[in-house]
Order: C-alpha cells, then structure tokens, then sequence
C-alpha cells in the first residue's frame, strides 16, 4: 500500500502545522515601520561643509547612542543636496516628500531658500526643524504649523549682544559688517541697542560679499582705533577667514568682538585658530559649558570625529532630541498632528542648556559672553566666561536682556 502523501495533503497538513506553532508560540509581531529623517542641505557649493559635518555628523551621532531609534522606531536617514540654492531647496524639497516619503526635515542653511520652500512644506504639512536659516519671517509673518526653527531669527541674539558687550567694558565700537540682507539684519540690531545702553558707535563700514582684500576698510579702522574700545565685525564663511586674517597682520590693537556664529567653531575656528584668539564674543554655545548633556555631547562627538562640535552641530543634535521627545510624547510618527503639538509643548535638555519653542516655533535660547582662547583640549574655541542671558526669545528687547541677565 502507497502511503506517500499527495502534494495537497502535504500542504494542507504543512498549513495546519504553521498555525498550530503560531497558537503555541503567539503571533509574530509585526516590525514598525521605520520614521524616515530627510537632510535637507548643502553638500556642494560654498557650504558643502554644512550637510556633512555641521548637520549629519550630529544626526548620525544621536542615532548611534540611541540604537538607530526615535521613539522606539527604528530610523532610516536620507539626504538631498540643496546647493544653497533658493531654486534648487525647492525641488530637493519635493524629491524627499514625493520619492522618499520623508516623515521629517532636518536642515535649511540658506534662509532666502527657506523662504522658498515655506509654502510647499506647510501646504505639505511636513514637519520641519530648521537647524540654521534665520530668516525672522519663518517664524513670524510666515510662520506654519509645521515648522520649527531649532536655531535662531535674525536679530535675535543682539539685545544681548549688546548687554554682553557692556559687561565686557566696552563703551565705544565701530562695526563692520558684509553688505546683504543678514549682515544689516544682525549688525545694526547689535549697534542700535548698544547705544541704546549709552554705548557710542564710531563708525559703521559696509563690504560686498566676497571681498578678498580687506586693507581699505582695516585703513579707516586704524584710524580711530584710538577712539575705540572694539571691533564689530558680521561677515560668514570666506570673508570673516579672510578678515581675521588681515586684521590681525594690519597689526590693529583694537580687540574684536563678535557674534558668534562669525566665529562659529566648524566652519571658521577650525581654520583660523589662534589668529582669533582674545576675541569677545555673544554666542548660544561653547563646547565647554558647564552641563552633564554638553560633557556627554562633547565627549561623544570629539571620541567620533576628532573635532569640537559647534553651536550649529548643537542645534542639529538638538533638533533629533526635539524630535525623539514628540515622537515619544505622541506615541509614534503616524500621528503628524500629534506629533507636532508634541513638539510645541517640548522641552530638553540640550548640550546648550533648556531650549524649548515659542507660540510660533522659534526656540528660546540663553546666549553666553565667551572669549576666544585654547580650551582644555588644547583647541582654540569659544570658552564661556560666565555672565549671560537667559530667556533670549525673537522679540527680546534690550530692556528685557538687561533683566535676564545673569552673572
């Protein structure tokens, strides 16, 4: 007698096997779908150092100490190449959300490419953490409720900067500042409230963007260093390298203080090192703070990359804190809405202090009076000196800088 089975008696009896081990040992449960973080950012062009180093670099340190989990969920990161390019933001933007299907955006440096891509994001409702455009309209005339800007508005920090510059000693200053729209946005703000504080501005000089030679304006600057106690220079990336430089061997003793993001550790410490050292500056970061988060932060990204973070690596690191907290909050990513009134209520622990948003999405920050100097690592960075300002929103006056200060 044949006691072979027949190929449907064998399949039969192999499905009524798998079920009875599905009974016995409970259902397999399901993987969670993974939350997909686009980077929206320059990797190529004059900021190609901001995608990779300023901004993934923290993202992908904040994943490594977290088992490559937000919330819970495991996490799959995308970039897109923006160029810093107001035309080219927009379709790296639509390529992330329509052929990526990204659950979030972490990035933006150029601001007049934040602009651009404002409407298609909100119209979108695709959650955005801005970790460096400073555009002041994002969250103000143009606000969404889908953005938030981890970093800072135009303008923001120089009520401070102003208070800070007074507990410096610094009575009288001239500025120099690069001639667009965030040079006059973040020079004059600084100037106007110093002399609102009884501060005397000397004289204000202007360059175009790009200036190689900086020896006509460090002419008019030698000048009057007699009649002053500072330099202000706001200029970014090449020129304020250039600038320093120069200033330095026109042999100028007037010192220079700063806004830090002039000075900012990735893109121009790293650079020019000692020559900006006795700058003064205003900033809302030093990698020396004093703070267990900042310790681990700072521990963690020199044992990774063998370089001090930033204030802008900071806010990319803060940005994935932010996220993992909503996340969290909210039970998961598949509830944007949730995860969005999350967010507004957040508030971290940040490498930098508490941060946490305003009504209209603008982080609060503190803002520190730091000097350039070698720190304990033996690298040049802004080192904390103590005196502060607590609180700073974009609409702080100088009168509200003058209350939160702190010594």
């Amino acid at each position: 007698m044949n006691r072979s089975l027949s190929p449907t008696r064998r399949l039969v009896i192999g499905a009524a096997v798998a079920l009875w081990l599905a009974g016995a040992s409970g259902p397999v449960a399901a993987q969670p779908k993974p939350i997909k973080i686009g980077i929206l950012a320059p990797y190529s062009g004059v900021f190609a150092l901001f995608g990779p180093k300023v901004i993934e670099d923290p993202i992908r340190l904040y994943l490594k100490e977290h088992d490559n989990k937000i919330g819970g969920q495991p996490v799959e990161v995308v970039t897109a190449d923006d160029q810093s390019k107001a035309d080219v933001e927009v379709e790296k933007a639509k390529e992330l959300v329509e052929n990526q299907h990204v659950d979030v955006i972490i990035g933006i440096v150029n601001s007049a490419g934040a602009l651009a891509v404002r409407d298609y994001l909100d119209g979108k409702k695709v959650l955005t953490l801005i970790t460096v455009a400073g555009a002041k309209e994002i969250t103000q005339s143009r606000k969404s409720d889908s953005i938030f800007r981890v970093s800072f508005a135009s303008g923001q920090t120089e009520a401070a900067g102003a208070v800070l510059a007074q507990v410096a000693g610094i009575k009288s200053m001239a500025g120099i500042g690069a001639d667009y729209v965030a040079g006059h946005q973040l020079l004059e703000p600084l100037l106007k409230n110093f002399e609102a504080l009884g501060g005397k501005v000397v004289k204000i000089l202007w360059h175009p963007l790009g200036t190689a030679d900086f020896s006509s304006y460090l002419t008019e600057l030698k000048q009057i260093e007699g009649q002053i106690d500072a330099v202000a220079p706001m200029m970014f990336g090449a020129d304020s390298v250039r600038f320093f430089n120069q200033y330095r061997e026109f042999g100028i003793k007037a010192p220079l203080y700063a806004f830090g993001d002039v000075t900012e550790q990735t893109l121009f410490l790293d650079q020019v090192g000692e020559a900006a050292a006795g700058t003064k500056t205003y900033w809302l970061y030093s990698p020396y703070l004093e703070n267990s988060a900042n310790t681990a932060f700072r521990n963690a990204f020199m044992a990774a990359y063998k370089r001090l973070p930033g204030g802008f690596s900071m806010q990319a690191y803060a940005a994935m804190q932010f996220l993992d907290a909503a996340v969290n909050k909210a039970g998961g990513m598949t509830n944007g809405q949730a995860v969005q009134e999350a967010m507004e209520t957040a508030k971290i622990e940040s490498p930098a202090g508490p941060l946490f948003f305003d009504k209209d999405h603008n982080v609060i920050v503190n803002v520190y009076l730091c000097e350039i100097r070698k720190g304990p690592d033996g690298i040049v960075a802004q080192m904390p000196l103590g005196p502060m300002v607590t609180d700073v929103d974009q609409h702080q006056t100088v009168e509200q800088a003058e209350q939160n200060l702190k010594r």
